[in-house]
């Protein structure tokens, strides 16, 4: 439990050379390493990493990275709590990404085949409590019609409240499932045709998380093609970086 937080925390430690026995001490680059990793962490600042703590030289320091997990823990960690700590940390990138879209663009659309701007910001924003309420009961029927007529965007601030409500409710949801709801079969439907069928926490993994990423990427894409600054995503983008100075 951390002191300052009141939260269970979880602490990852790169000992100093000076505190490591000569048998045990690691060469150099190792220690290069670990505090390269605990400065790149640090600089994300994500609303989970707390801190670095102690930091006396680049080469002669102990980092200590405190992350606090809002899950509650009965004692032993289930299967769902990363994904739950997850859902936090992704929702984080997501918001930094979705906060670059140009009002002044939301109609605009790469190609007349894809989504607009509006459109594919909606479409991230409702994902997670979306997938959610699909997963609720044991199989879905999916409306293809459905497809050819995504919602749009008013503004920024619609698309940013969308996805606070949305995350909320994907973490609602996975926080209140126990081992055998998350391994039940779960299907999607069109009619009488099964499309797929696979456990339910199978499906958040695809469907829920890695689909979301997938259309996030795609955002990038659009800001690229309308001259915004592409935020860091995972560790930097052409125009910024966690592990230094902005890209030139």
């Amino acid at each position: 439990m951390g002191t300052s937080t009141g939260r269970a925390t979880q602490s990852s430690i790169a000992p100093s050379p000076s505190r490591r026995s000569p048998a045990t001490a690691p060469k150099a680059p190792a220690d290069a390493a670990s505090c390269k990793e605990a400065q790149t962490a640090s600089a994300l600042n994500h609303p989970d990493i707390i801190t670095i703590h102690d930091v006396v030289s680049q080469d002669n320091t102990e980092f200590m990275i405190l992350w606090p997990l809002r899950v509650q823990y009965s004692g032993v960690m289930s299967a769902l709590d990363p994904i739950l700590m997850e859902l936090d940390q992704e929702a984080a990138t997501t918001a930094r990404v979705l906060q670059r879209i140009p009002e002044e663009h939301l109609t605009w659309k790469p190609h007349n085949k894809s989504m607009s701007l509006g459109q594919l910001a909606m479409h991230i924003a409702m994902t997670p409590g979306m997938i959610a309420a699909m997963l609720a009961g044991d199989s879905f029927q999916l409306d293809p019609a459905a497809f050819d007529n995504l919602p749009g965007a008013a503004s920024r601030q619609q698309v940013l409240d969308t996805l606070a409500s949305s995350v909320a409710q994907a973490k609602q949801f996975v926080g209140g499932l126990d081992a055998e709801r998350a391994s039940a079969t779960w299907r999607l439907m069109a009619g009488p045709r099964e499309l797929m069928a696979a456990p339910r926490a199978a499906v958040i993994r695809t469907i829920m998380l890695n689909h979301w990423y997938h259309h996030r990427g795609q955002l990038t894409v659009y800001l690229r093609l309308l001259n915004v600054p592409v935020p860091v995503v995972y560790g930097r983008s052409a125009d910024e970086s966690a592990f230094g100075p902005p890209a030139a």
